[in-house]
């Protein structure tokens, strides 16, 4: 037979507060205090890696344009007869050969891809920087002094550049809290570097469009490309330096905690949470590790 209940039990049991909303606030404060890429960062790194993709890294795939460009400017004019009308057959095989060249470098992928993992995005940003202006430079010297054979350095030093732009899409996009976000942020980069084919006719549509040459139009160029770049290596100083932080007060509370300890351990890495019990410590110790 049930007892009936009392009325200030009753009360009691009403009363009680419900804390799961507060602990959520918490977590959620928590989470924000720790974040190590602010949403600010994120954007400003986002919005800078979104334009050197497409208009530098993958401008190099589009070369037909270029290739018109570099034809109206003269470069290997110097094989063709007198008799022979511009373009000639060897003067278009040179400049093939420079497109050919340049997309050699596709094979050092591996290579930079294992860069990335010895020296972090902030390095290969800085190595992207110097191939890249480096390229352009050259690039414009080449044609403001008809000297051909610059050519081929200039495309070589454009293709690592626009190797090491692609395997940053991924790298930009990890700042991003793992789920939809993360996704979103890697496959519009990914976009962003296949539609960058026509970066190269935009600049064709300008040069014949105004009084601007093909090197003026490089020097500009080159400009923009110092200016974006320039911000988007200073974003990854600043989540670099973050991130260390973060390893090292992780690294830290893992020692404090030895190896006998049965407490969680809470670890926030790039928005996200990983909890782990003190027997896990050697997979948390890789994840950190791998940062």
């Amino acid at each position: 037979m049930e007892q009936p209940t009392h009325p200030d039990d009753q009360e009691t049991e009403l009363e009680q507060p419900d804390d799961s909303s507060d602990e959520m606030a918490a977590s959620k404060h928590s989470s924000e205090e720790h974040d190590p890429h602010g949403r600010c960062l994120r954007s400003v790194l986002f919005t800078a890696s979104a334009l050197y993709i497409f208009l530098y890294c993958g401008a190099f795939f589009g070369y037909g344009p270029m290739q018109l460009m570099l034809e109206d400017s003269g470069s290997f004019a110097g094989l063709c007869s007198q008799d022979e009308p511009y373009p000639c057959a060897d003067q278009t095989a040179a400049l093939l050969n420079v497109q050919f060249i340049g997309q050699l470098t596709l094979i050092s992928s591996p290579l930079l891809g294992a860069s990335v993992d010895r020296f972090g995005p902030f390095g290969m940003v800085i190595a992207m920087f110097l191939f890249g202006s480096s390229g352009l430079a050259l690039l414009a010297a080449s044609t403001y002094f008809q000297i051909d054979p610059m050519l081929f350095p200039a495309f070589i030093f454009l293709g690592l550049e626009a190797n090491i732009g692609g395997l940053m899409t991924v790298q930009t996009g990890l700042i991003y809290p793992q789920g939809r976000a993360r996704n979103r942020a890697i496959s519009g980069l990914n976009a962003l570097f296949d539609a960058g084919a026509i970066t190269y006719l935009l600049l064709y549509l300008i040069e014949q469009n105004s009084s601007l040459n093909l090197a003026a139009i490089t020097l500009i160029y080159l400009g923009l490309f110092v200016i974006i770049v320039g911000i988007a290596a200073l974003c990854w100083k600043f989540v670099d330096r973050s991130t260390r932080v973060l390893k090292e007060g992780a690294e830290s509370e893992l020692e404090a905690q030895g190896p006998s300890s049965n407490t969680n351990v809470d670890h926030l890495v790039n928005g996200e949470t990983v909890d782990q019990e003190s027997d896990k410590d050697a997979e948390v110790q890789e994840r950190l590790s791998s940062l």
